[in-house]
């Protein structure tokens, strides 16, 4: 068979004779999207292998199942074994994941051990290092095989030279960035110099800003410098490759979000006024603005960009980086409308250099691809036996030559000629009725004005609006010239054709589809010559107006346009390639509902893919596969939902029915309204080949005929009255006429019906039959109806073929799709908004019981909650009024026994403090007075040193007694407003004049009020300040730093030093009242402190390293406005 190579198996019975042929490879001589000459899917999918010959090495043999040999492959040269270079690919990409597994690792130790620039340099060459050797070098070499590295797709420089590398880039980029952003926290102390820290922050802003910059220019270049389709109004049109790029816009997203966190928390340290650096961002994206306005169309790009900066400074620096519903939503419709509004410029921008190709096209008198064919097939015609023999006989059917030319070499892509045949014979004269031109004409023109574009082919030269060409061909027969065929051809106005014309269209020629959804009009002294597509155009030139030689876009409302497309608009490029010539292209356009479109596109893909990373995020810290101990590995699936907050449940619940139900409801209205086009299809279909059929019945005799002129001419004109191509066969299903007899003659169908339409309507005896059928990857729908005579007998079957349905159906469901995404992202957000409000009025009870139960104090009168619903919440709400009411009573008997207790122990640390200064004293008493009696020359002496000795002790009593006091006076708070600053700088100036002592504290000049008792605050921070200095060895001065840090409505102070540090064992009772690792001292500072600060409603800790000093952190609320 002429279309590709078979296995053909023979079975005999009888008298019956059955041959299968089982396809190897294909072997068109046509080859395009529908024509491929590759081995058959059924056998192997495997590209890398070609049919080999017998001269061929490194040849694989195939045999049959019984052993018999049937042909041999080898492999195509530059390529690899399929199976090997999958599991090379495997190993590699294992390989990789482990080498970079091995480098984070290493990078992460280096961060712990406190080298963070060192681990960020680390990681950086690791990436250059290695990116370099894949482009520089090529290594590993097998990549270049993938065709997502060919350049064909997307190209943009020596760093981005494949879609392939731009993924690997933007992959590597991430790696670094939330490499960084895992340490973002420890990337620099607080700033508290303000000089320096406007710098830093105009550094972060400038940083933000170029990382937009940089969005912006990847973006346009994968959209503008690619082949890639990114038109999103028709989510069916994307293939692979655009999918791959639109998730690298999201990974873009990603980063940028990832680097601005670590910008802001940087500018968090910074100690100045928030105000200041929302001031700076703000100047910063006025600037930014006002600079891209200057060099391109007004865009709200940065305004947008810079409201999510906004949002997300917003949650790290008042929300401690924890982002909540409403924030996330809006980041995410932010990111969307940006993603969306960028994509939308862009592709405009695309369009219009595309367009301005189309006016070159449309300006170009040439054609390259007619040329090209010309050449191909002028030696065909004259050597054509049908051409002999219409000349040699003496009844010459115009009709029957021109069906003749049309069907055989002015199919496919000179499909978009209208041509016309002047006969002549050799003496010059008209053989046909049409005496228009005379062959003297022809050959004038050849001699004046035309060019010469194949060795019979000629373009005429001066034409507009169209292209012209002729040929002027002899017909010879054993060197008698028996006459000359002139054929002229005008193109066609340009326009989208169905499928069936690009099956005859060889790859290597494009048929002009590109000028589908578009309409063009060429004027001459403003008077309209010729247009086409769905704009009507004046027929004077009133409206498109424009410089020579200058492109010039202008919007149009349309032409009456109906009330439901309002918010469309024509685009018209006008182009005047003269001062007397017009060329319009214009273009339909939906700028409302492509903007809409493109954004519940990227809203709903933004939104899977941040599910995704969180929910990977959430599965590494949640879920344990593997739990190692000393002694053994288990293996275990271990899901932590426990910090999972109750409202997130409630709300995820909602956004997840509502999901479910949403994509359950949209794959049976996607079904089913398939099913129904496919429906209406058939019956359109059957409909129509019924009608045609009987239709044909009535124009035929009682009998079909063999083929001959008049016959094959008359089944033209009738498949041309109706606009369609027609097939008959006759009763055995056997070629009988075609419209398009090329199919056949290529090889591409066998001359027989399809065998199932043949057992249906012969065997069967079925009235009708909608079959679907292939040409190569073309897949049509063909109607099928059987022709009968007067005697209502079948004669003949008539088949229908439907090219355009897969077309029309693709855009059909495209639109669905489109508007289903459109509808559902709409409602997404609705359900999202709703979910929000419900889960909080849901959680608000308890959320007010939470908060009662955080005023509930152990020995203090507590207030029952008033709830006056009868519900639920109303029984917990009894109940813990009942709780309350028994824990008062219990603590007034807990409190009373405690006091005791406490009072006991009080007793003897009194008894013992007071027992430790008076023992001296009674010695000391004891020795003066035995030196008076003795009269001890040295009494005055030892009297004076005895009486300072007594002092020291009487002292140390009193200090006792003060600490008892103060400790027993701690709930006798005097609770009011004041600077925690200005008492803070005051301990610090007490204990500054000390020798040996350095303390470092930088106050901020605004003061940071708080809810506290003067005297308690001012001893607790004395207490901090003598231990830290009590605390130094005296091998090495002693440095107290004290640093503070705003993080919204509270502050943390700091208080470093550089002592011993608190040995293991005693951490845990260093708060505890009477502790303490003096040989002396009532033990009741540290816990002074606790107390004290906990009476301000904030908290203490601390953190300790041995040799090295110990930190205090005392975080305090700040004060009601």
């Amino acid at each position: 068979m002429p279309n590709g190579y078979y296995e053909a198996i023979r079975k005999t019975s009888g008298n019956f004779t059955a041959i299968f042929y089982i396809p190897v490879k294909w072997g068109y001589s046509l080859q395009n999207k529908y024509l491929q000459n590759i081995f058959d899917e059924g056998l192997t999918a495997d590209s890398s292998l070609a049919l080999a010959d017998i001269t061929d090495k490194n040849v694989y043999y195939i045999h049959s199942i019984d052993h018999q040999y049937l042909f041999s492959v080898k492999i195509k040269p530059n390529h690899t074994n399929h199976n090997f270079y999958l599991f090379v690919t495997i190993l590699w990409v294992l390989s990789f994941t482990c080498m970079c597994l091995l480098i984070h690792v290493l990078c992460k130790y280096i961060a712990t051990k406190g080298y963070l620039l060192l681990s960020f340099f680390t990681l950086a060459a690791f990436i250059i290092l290695l990116r370099t050797a894949n482009q520089v070098f090529h290594w590993p070499g097998y990549v270049s095989q993938f065709s997502l590295f060919d350049p064909k797709y997307y190209s943009a420089g020596p760093v981005f030279p494949s879609l392939g590398d731009f993924c690997i880039n933007m992959l590597m980029l991430f790696w670094f960035i939330a490499f960084i952003y895992k340490y973002r926290h420890h990337l620099i102390k607080p700033v508290r110099n303000k000089p320096l820290g406007y710098i830093i922050i105009s550094g972060c802003v400038i940083t933000i800003l170029s990382g937009l910059v940089l969005f912006v220019n990847l973006f346009y270049h994968m959209v503008i410098t690619s082949k890639v389709n990114f038109d999103v109004s028709n989510v069916l049109n994307l293939s692979l490759y655009s999918l791959i790029g639109i998730i690298m816009v999201c990974f873009i997203f990603l980063i940028i979000n990832l680097a601005d966190e670590i910008l802001l928390v940087i500018a968090q340290r910074v100690k100045i006024p928030v105000m200041h650096k929302a001031v700076l961002l703000f100047i910063g994206v006025i600037i930014a603005t006002i600079i891209n306005s200057i060099y391109a169309p007004f865009t709200l790009f940065y305004i947008f960009a810079g409201l999510v900066v906004a949002i997300r400074a917003y949650v790290v620096w008042y929300k401690n980086g924890q982002i909540n519903a409403t924030a996330f939503l809006g980041v995410l419709i932010l990111s969307a409308l940006i993603a969306s509004v960028k994509l939308n410029a862009f592709q405009n921008q695309r369009e219009h250099e595309n367009r301005k190709l189309l006016i070159k096209k449309l300006e170009a008198a040439d054609d390259k691809g007619a040329d090209f064919i010309f050449s191909k097939i002028e030696q065909q015609i004259i050597t054509d036996k049908f051409l002999t023999r219409y000349f040699e006989d003496n009844i010459h059917n115009n009709d029957y030559l021109r069906s003749h030319f049309q069907k055989t070499y002015f199919d496919g892509y000179l499909s978009k000629y209208d041509f016309k045949i002047y006969e002549f014979d050799n003496n010059g004269k008209s053989i046909s009725n049409d005496n228009t031109y005379i062959l003297d004409n022809f050959k004038d023109m050849v001699v004046f004005s035309a060019i010469k574009v194949s060795k019979y082919f000629y373009r005429e030269n001066d034409s507009f609006g169209f292209q012209s060409y002729f040929a002027l061909l002899p017909l010879q027969v054993d060197g008698k010239n028996l006459g000359t065929f002139v054929i002229a051809l005008k193109s066609k106005p340009l326009q989208y054709t169905n499928s069936f014309p690009e099956l005859l269209v060889d790859e290597q020629l494009k048929l002009d589809n590109e000028f589908k959804g578009y309409s063009y009009a060429f004027y001459s002294d403003n008077h309209l010559l010729s247009q086409s597509g769905q704009y009507t155009y004046n027929l004077f030139n009133n409206e498109f107006n424009g410089p020579t030689k200058q492109y010039l876009f202008k919007n149009t409302s349309g032409n009456d346009q109906p009330w439901y497309k309002a918010f469309t608009n024509f685009n018209h490029l006008i182009y005047k390639p003269s001062a007397r010539k017009t060329i319009v292209i214009s273009k339909l356009e939906y700028p409302v509902l492509y903007g809409i479109t493109s954004l519940t596109f990227f809203f709903v893909l933004m939104l899977i893919f941040n599910a995704i990373v969180m929910g990977s995020r959430w599965l590494w810290d949640h879920v344990r596969f593997i739990t190692i101990n000393d002694k053994d590995i288990f293996w275990n699936f271990n899901v932590n939902f426990d910090q999972i907050l109750y409202k997130t449940r409630i709300q995820f619940s909602m956004i997840f029915a509502v999901v479910v139900t949403l994509l359950l409801v949209g794959i049976i209205t996607y079904f089913s309204i398939t099913a129904q086009y496919h429906e209406q299809q058939v019956s359109s279909i059957t409909d129509r080949i019924t009608r045609i059929a009987s239709a044909f019945e009535n124009h035929i005799d009682n009998q079909t005929t063999p083929l001959n002129p008049e016959t094959q001419v008359s089944f033209n004109a009738f498949a041309d009255a109706y606009s369609t191509d027609l097939t008959l066969y006759d009763r055995d299903g056997k070629l009988l006429y075609t419209t398009q007899p090329k199919i056949y003659n290529l090889g591409l169908l066998a001359p027989r019906m399809n065998g199932k339409a043949y057992v249906y309507l012969s065997k069967l005896q079925k009235s009708e039959l909608v079959n679907e059928e292939h040409i190569g990857n073309l897949s049509y729908t063909a109607g099928y109806a059987p022709i009968r005579n007067a005697q209502n007998e079948t004669v003949a079957f008539l088949q229908l073929p439907f090219f355009s349905n897969e077309a029309e159906l693709t855009e059909r469901i495209g639109a669905l799709l489109n508007a289903m995404i459109n509808i559902y992202a709409l409602i997404f957000i609705a359900i999202g908004l709703f979910a929000i409000l419900v889960a909080r009025q849901i959680t608000n009870p308890l959320s007010f019981i939470q908060h009662s139960l955080s005023k509930t104090i152990y020995g203090r009168k507590n207030e029952p909650i008033v709830w006056r619903r009868n519900d639920e919440i109303g029984s917990l709400v009894k109940e813990y009024n009942n709780m309350i009411a028994a824990l008062e009573y219990s603590a007034s008997r807990l409190a009373q026994s405690e006091r005791e207790s406490a009072w006991r122990e009080m007793a003897k640390q009194v008894a013992h403090e007071i027992k430790n200064p008076l023992t001296p004293l009674k010695l000391g008493l004891q020795l003066l007075e035995k030196s008076w009696k003795d009269k001890d020359p040295k009494f005055d002496a030892k009297f004076e040193r005895f009486s300072k000795s007594f002092v020291e002790q009487i002292e140390s009593l009193s200090s006792i007694a003060s600490e008892f006091s103060a400790f027993a006076k701690m709930p006798d708070t005097r609770m009011q407003k004041l600077d925690v600053i200005e008492l803070l700088t005051q301990a610090v100036t007490i204990f500054k004049q000390m020798d040996n002592v350095t303390i470092h504290f930088n106050a901020p000049e605004q003061p940071f009020l708080i809810i506290a008792d003067r005297d308690q605050l001012l001893r607790c921070f004395n207490n901090l300040l003598k231990n830290a200095i009590e605390a130094m060895p005296p091998s090495r001065p002693g440095i107290i730093d004290i640093d503070y840090s705003i993080e919204g409505r509270s502050i943390l102070i700091n208080v470093r030093d550089n002592g011993n540090g608190i040995p293991e064992n005693l951490r845990t009772k260093i708060f505890e009242p009477n502790f303490t690792t003096k040989s002396s001292g009532t033990g009741l500072g540290l816990a002074f402190v606790k107390n004290s600060i906990e009476n301000a409603g904030g908290k203490v800790w601390f953190e300790t390293v041995l040799e090295k000093g110990t930190v205090f952190h005392l975080n305090l609320p700040q004060a009601q406005a």
